[in-house]
């Protein structure tokens, strides 16, 4: 297995909602929102390329007004690519990409259960900056975890 890391293009949205839905269902992204997702998000849309089949991507922007703090707002992987390294090489380009961009911290969130996210994240020097019970509504407690970046190199 030869993975490629590479920016998402218009093309890949099909891939993108097949991975979306084979790890969230119904409660991801919509398909209008995945459609979107590489023209609006550009370079800090990546994707695993696994012989020309999308097996994960991550999804990353700057914070609106505050372009030195980024988000990771997704990183999926298909259920069967896991456990491969995928998530670690997607997470740690889109903080690459993040970081090109003049980011000094990024942030995200987690479900506190999902235990395989949280040890991903904390392999990669992701602190709990909070707890939050109610993050998307009623009951949907999720960790803000955070990451402080080193500058670029010169």
């Amino acid at each position: 297995m030869t993975i490629e890391i590479r920016a998402a293009r218009e093309d890949d949205w099909p891939g993108l909602l097949e991975i979306e839905q084979s790890r969230y269902g119904q409660s991801g992204y919509s398909p209008y929102f995945l459609r979107m997702v590489p023209l609006v998000f550009g370079a800090t849309c990546l994707v695993a390329n696994d012989g020309g089949l999308l097996v994960g991507y991550s999804l990353g922007a700057p914070e609106s007004g505050r372009p030195e703090r980024a988000w990771i707002l997704s990183l999926a992987v298909r259920p069967a690519a896991g456990r491969q390294g995928i998530g670690t090489k997607l997470a740690t380009a889109c903080i690459d990409a993040l970081r090109d961009r003049g980011a000094v911290e990024v942030q995200l969130t987690v479900a506190p259960d999902n235990e395989v996210a949280v040890r991903l994240y904390n392999s990669l020097g992701f602190a709990v900056e909070r707890t939050d019970a109610g993050f998307f509504g009623p009951g949907t407690e999720r960790l803000l975890m955070r990451l402080p970046l080193s500058p670029v190199a010169s």
